[in-house]
């Protein structure tokens, strides 16, 4: 059936019998209509700025989140509607009180679950098409390799500068783009590190091993700005579009609010 805007479009529900009868995967279908122009519903909000072309290509993309709380929640969220076909969730914390006021995946219900976990639940809740890969385990030295090999991006959605310098060590070991984030009250920062880049490794130059989050804390305003701005360079860089975020800090001031593009040596 067409929809308002022209576009030929097939229901959730049509979409997974079809694919069971056909023996395919719901990802692999959904792929497979697209490059034939037909719009599973789910994603016809997202053709007008993707394309069809650039929506199956999402499906068969693969995209690491390192730490699933404010930040990582809201980006796994994020992913899992946007359609990206395999997501590795990193994070060996659990759920505590204080989360309550900004991670999107706490409920009250959910204290003491761990977080990797959670997120491997919220996107199959979402998005059943999207494959999950959750690792209840803080990264380390000893597994980096195994847990971020495969992706094309890891999103940095971590609190710490040791555990971010040991992310962006196996990255670019592994040739992958890191995607990062960080935030601090109305305060918050994102940058594009492709493999090779020393941007990350001069903005944490002398710098302690917590961040100013400690003092000023983290509303939940703020990490929700900040993941959909790391969600937007994640995808564009998934889907290979032209854009210059690889030679820029992006400043957002939600005092103001506003949002600075600081130029980078690279």
């Amino acid at each position: 059936m067409r929809d308002e805007s022209g576009y030929l479009a097939v229901p959730l529900a049509v979409v997974r019998e079809i694919a069971s009868s056909e023996g395919l995967g719901v990802r692999e279908f959904e792929a497979e209509l697209l490059n034939n122009g037909i719009i599973p519903y789910r994603y016809l909000r997202n053709i007008g700025t993707l394309g069809t072309d650039g929506q199956a290509k999402l499906l068969t993309t693969s995209a690491a989140v390192v730490g699933c709380g404010g930040l990582g929640g809201l980006i796994v969220e994020l992913l899992a509607r946007a359609g990206v076909g395999r997501l590795t969730l990193i994070d060996g914390d659990v759920f505590s009180d204080s989360n309550l006021n900004r991670q999107a995946l706490c409920t009250e219900a959910a204290l003491g679950l761990a977080k990797a976990e959670a997120a491997a639940a919220r996107v199959r809740a979402i998005n059943g098409a999207v494959e999950t890969v959750p690792y209840a385990a803080m990264l380390t030295e000893g597994n980096a390799k195994a847990f971020l090999e495969g992706n094309s991006i890891v999103f940095d959605a971590l609190d710490n500068l040791p555990s971010r310098r040991l992310l962006l060590k196996a990255a670019r070991g592994l040739g992958i783009t890191v995607i990062h984030g960080a935030i601090a009250g109305w305060w918050g920062q994102v940058c594009v590190a492709e493999p090779g880049s020393e941007i990350l490794t001069s903005l944490w130059e002398g710098k302690g091993e917590k961040g100013a989050e400690t003092t000023v804390g983290t509303p939940g305003f703020t990490p929700s700005a900040v993941a959909s701005l790391q969600v937007a360079l994640g995808i564009r860089t998934l889907l290979g579009l032209e854009t210059p975020a690889s030679k820029y800090l992006f400043l957002l001031n939600l005092e103001g609010p506003g949002l600075e593009r600081l130029p980078l040596e690279r």
